[in-house]
């Protein structure tokens, strides 16, 4: 950690790990926010054994508790990025801390299962600790409009914003290169990530658009898409 007080203490996990915090964290830092802004990054998870991610918390708690409660100079702002399950539980912590050391708070929802996380296998003491921490965070982040609409009905009195995931784009291609008919799809392929109802609405079109054909870039169920996109009658699309 840097020895000056950081403007802004940023929370997720550790970076060049897998997983979409770590790929948002990285296009932020790799575009120079971190210098900008007088950010100061701290990990509380890192991939490995079930001791290296205990070992990651603890220390990442630690240095957190340090910043914001500790005798020096404390944050500002203090953003972390949360998941569902152990995620938010140490984000809830890390959020509690800063409150308590006055800091202004940014709590940044990733994960799909968020939602499941948050109505369905909570218990009723952790659905009301969820409804607080959104509430009494400064702003929450959703990263599209539908989820912001969900984190108003879970927690009626937060203040929630909408913030797209950052992409690092390549230098443009000359237009002459395009492929019409072409959609491309980057990003895990599973059914969460919205790739079933991309194959529907293909099949939808197949007919009206025989120049249409549809590339899955990334890792995932590959032997699923296969099977449904053959269900759909586009398996040669």
């Amino acid at each position: 950690m840097n020895t000056a007080s950081p403007r802004v203490l940023m929370v997720g996990t550790a970076l060049g790990g897998r997983g979409g915090i770590a790929s948002v964290v990285e296009v932020l830092r790799a575009d120079g926010l971190f210098e900008r802004e007088g950010i100061d990054y701290v990990a509380t998870h890192a991939e490995g054994r079930r001791l290296d991610k205990l070992g990651s918390a603890l220390r990442g708690l630690w240095r957190v508790g340090l910043a914001c409660l500790g005798p020096g100079g404390r944050p500002a702002i203090v953003h972390v990025h949360a998941g569902s399950h152990a995620s938010f539980l140490r984000k809830s912590l890390v959020l509690l801390m800063a409150r308590m050391g006055g800091a202004r708070t940014v709590f940044h929802l990733h994960g799909g299962g968020f939602r499941r996380y948050a109505a369905v296998e909570a218990g009723p003491l952790l659905r009301r600790w969820i409804r607080h921490t959104l509430e009494a965070s400064s702003r929450v982040i959703a990263l599209s409009p539908g989820w912001a609409a969900w984190v108003r009905e879970c927690a009626p009195q937060a203040r929630v914003e909408v913030v797209s995931n950052p992409v690092r784009l390549a230098s443009p291609t000359a237009r002459e290169h395009a492929e019409a008919g072409r959609i491309l799809f980057l990003g895990r392929i599973a059914p969460a990530k919205g790739v079933d109802e991309l194959l529907q609405a293909c099949a939808g079109l197949a007919a009206r658009h025989p120049r249409l054909r549809l590339v899955l870039g990334g890792s995932g169920d590959l032997d699923w898409v296969r099977r449904r996109a053959g269900e759909l009658g586009i398996a040669g699309r």
